[in-house]
């Protein structure tokens, strides 16, 4: 299972996210537990995190073992990416 590249390029419009956003909201546990593994690994190849950001990763994949929403996940965690600083 892959990610979209343009993901993680400089040049993201919000239409690219929501497009992300809408195709990703239906997804079972396990493959939104295994693209938010993904989507960490990638990020981490990026952005440099502080331990408490490292956290929320953590926490987003533990809601996602919980049954929560898709889209609400990813959305948190494309918030945090696109607001932190690169390396």
């Amino acid at each position: 299972m892959q990610l979209k590249p343009f993901l993680f390029t400089d040049i993201v419009s919000l239409k690219m996210i929501f497009d992300f956003l809408k195709e990703n909201e239906n997804l079972d546990k396990n493959e939104l537990m295994e693209k938010i593994a993904i989507f960490t690994k990638e990020s981490l190849k990026f952005k440099n995190f502080k331990a408490d950001e490292l956290e929320f990763f953590y926490e987003t994949y533990e809601l996602a073992r919980l049954n929560s929403k898709a889209g609400i996940i990813f959305a948190s965690l494309l918030l945090n990416y696109y607001t932190k600083k690169d390396k």
